[in-house]
């Protein structure tokens, strides 16, 4: 991305990418949601490279949206993303479910087992508001 004359590549370690993919559960986020983060950063990181103000090139703590961080590196010229974290509790947990043939006498039942659970974050645009 450029920002006046300034061009900056983001670009994904593998256990950065490996820990977004485990953040999107929804499919369509796998590969879009990635693209606009990379863009939307470049542009954050060349705005302020042009206006005088320079990121740690060893290591930047970015707070991108929902709770979702990035720990970003410049490493040979390209800032790399090589962690995502969530900082939001979770609210609840969902059960993680598996489809498996079990033989039962002579026959084959199909039975759903849990096989782990996952963590259900609460999403900051439904979060009611506080009153008092």
């Amino acid at each position: 991305m450029t920002c006046g004359t300034k061009t900056v590549s983001i670009d994904f370690t593998r256990s950065g990418w490996n820990k977004l993919n485990r953040i999107n559960q929804q499919l369509g986020a796998l590969f879009i949601r990635p693209f606009v983060m990379k863009n939307e950063l470049a542009e954050y990181i060349a705005a302020h490279e042009a206006s005088g103000i320079h990121f740690d090139t060893e290591g930047e703590d970015i707070r991108y949206d929902n709770g979702v961080h990035l720990i970003i590196r410049k490493m040979q010229g390209v800032w790399h993303i090589v962690d995502v974290y969530l900082t939001e509790a979770p609210v609840a947990y969902q059960p993680i479910f598996f489809w498996q043939r079990i033989k039962r006498g002579i026959d084959y039942v199909l039975a759903r087992l849990v096989i782990g659970w996952r963590a259900v974050m609460a999403k900051a645009s439904r979060q009611k508001p506080v009153t008092e």
